[in-house]
């Protein structure tokens, strides 16, 4: 299409899905961070593989920076603000993660120092790619295939600064949205975001309380390693209770680490899919109320002038409609994909902390058994007295 605009979907809807629709035309895996020196920023390594005769060609890699994506999420929003009200665009979630640290060993479900942002990352990026119109833009394209990505890096964020003022207004008004589904979205928006904020919150603290057991467990395993005779028999249990005690501290670090991979991190994820909502409902806001001074223009135009503005609010009613529409469609699929995105999570979740149980209870068992090795339990023989002194 000849457009200015890097998504070039002006002229596009959304619900029509555009070609091979459910299918993203590109396949990406964020894979381990590059090694960086001095002051560089964290860079991730891309595999993209584009779709082909109804197939996935081979991958082909590209390195982004931390801030290329950010770029491109500021770069969307942008371009989705100005040209398309009703489209919801995926949002790149900034909470910071409670993983700070290396994960303990191999085991863990995902590795590296940026570990859980390579997940948030990978959460972002399927989301863009799933998008029915954004996943097939001009930007996307350039994102996932162009060497250097750094043209992009200084693109300035003023997401609609032509009504940034109604919408501030409009915030503490009793706006009604015309359209009845609309408006009770709009309403229970609040709640149900306060309420996974509430959650998340929760959850966090949570995961974090596993991680401090785990040190809990580190000092009591420090403790119990207090040396002594190899052949001593206290020291010996000595040994086995250490041995029990690195690995229950094992154990909830990796529960801790697999929490935040995959509920942690698609909370944050979800959290700023609903941001992206609340974007699209101001917009519209902002919408409606430029169609109501269009309509009381008309109504008190004067004759030479009445042409104009009538065509004025003539656009804005057709905008509005389109509008109404396409985000009817936009919160149906959000909705649907969000809703697979729970489910995967907590099965993800239930899994991971399964796992990690499992591995410690093995271990544990295995003292028990090596307790009772060593140490069997005694004869049911009377315990000897001592004698008295005559």
């Amino acid at each position: 299409m000849d457009d200015a605009s890097e998504l070039v979907f002006q002229n596009e809807d959304p619900r029509n899905g555009g070609p091979n629709s459910g299918v993203a035309e590109f396949s990406v895996q964020v894979q381990d961070t590059v090694e960086k020196s001095g002051t560089e920023s964290v860079c991730f390594l891309l595999t993209v593989r584009r779709l082909k005769f109804a197939e996935y060609q081979d991958g082909k890699d590209v390195k982004r920076f931390r801030e290329d994506f950010r770029s491109l999420d500021r770069r969307i929003r942008t371009e989705t603000a100005e040209n398309f009200t009703g489209v919801i665009a995926p949002r790149l979630s900034h909470k910071e993660t409670s993983l700070i640290d290396t994960v303990p060993d191999n085991n863990a479900r995902f590795m590296g120092e940026c570990a859980a942002e390579r997940v948030m990352l990978q959460r972002y990026v399927n989301a863009v790619l799933l998008h029915p119109i954004i996943g097939r833009s001009k930007i996307v394209e350039d994102f996932l295939t162009l060497p250097d990505f750094s043209q992009y890096s200084h693109y300035k964020f003023s997401l609609a600064k032509r009504f940034n003022g109604v919408v501030d207004e409009l915030r503490s008004s009793n706006y009604l949205d015309p359209d009845a589904t609309l408006e009770k979205r709009k309403e229970t928006l609040g709640p149900v975001s306060g309420a996974v904020s509430d959650f998340h919150n929760t959850f966090t603290l949570q995961n974090i309380n596993k991680k401090n057991l785990s040190a809990v467990m580190a000092l009591v395993s420090q403790s119990l390693n207090s040396g002594g005779h190899p052949k001593d028999p206290v020291t010996r249990l000595l040994v086995l209770s250490t041995d029990a005690m690195k690995q229950e501290e094992y154990g909830w670090h990796l529960a801790y680490w697999n929490g935040e991979l995959t509920l942690g991190t698609y909370l944050k994820h979800h959290i700023a899919q609903l941001d992206s909502v609340k974007d699209m409902i101001n917009r519209r806001r902002a919408l409606l109320h430029d169609a109501d001074k269009a309509k009381s223009a008309v109504e008190h135009a004067k004759p030479l002038k009445k042409e104009s503005a009538q065509a004025t609010l003539t656009k804005l009613q057709e905008a509005v409609h389109s509008c109404t529409s396409t985000a009817k469609y936009e919160m149906q699929r959000l909705d649907e994909l969000e809703l697979a995105g729970f489910r995967q999570a907590l099965i993800d979740f239930a899994e991971s902390q399964i796992q990690a149980a499992q591995e410690s209870y093995e271990i544990l068992l295995e003292q028990i058994r090596r307790i009772q090795e060593w140490y069997p339990e005694p004869s049911s023989s009377p315990t000897p007295t001592v004698p008295l002194e005559q």
